[in-house]
């Protein structure tokens, strides 16, 4: 089973599609980063997560990746981070950069949210 740690910073209808999708995939334990604390998710969902860390401002790189490594010593190491808004792949990107975590680094990353940087 491969770990994929899932950051939501608020528990909105759109993203809980997102969290609910990689939910449901096969082979797949997921954890769960964010503002909102794990009692506000649909029940449903929240006992098909295998960990949840609430942190203060799950746009900070820092404290993602200090969240990432509590997830990691109770569900392994991470086979990807993942988050569905575009504000969040640029932390995204430097906690993977630090962690070893495969996917998009912080410079795709950047290049991505600066479309001039892109060009």
């Amino acid at each position: 089973m491969r770990t994929v740690l899932f950051v939501a910073p608020f528990f909105l209808e759109t993203t809980l599609r997102f969290v609910e999708a990689v939910a449901s995939l096969p082979g797949v334990r997921l954890g769960l980063i964010s503002q909102d604390p794990a009692e506000r998710l649909p029940t449903a969902l929240r006992r098909r997560l295998a960990a949840h860390r609430q942190v203060a401002d799950a746009l900070d790189a820092q404290q993602i990746a200090d969240a990432v490594r509590s997830l990691a010593r109770e569900t392994g190491p991470p086979a990807r981070l993942l988050g569905a808004l575009e504000q969040l792949q640029v932390p995204l990107g430097e906690v993977r950069d630090a962690l070893g975590i495969e996917g998009m680094g912080s410079e795709a990353a950047r290049n991505f949210r600066d479309k001039g940087r892109m060009k």
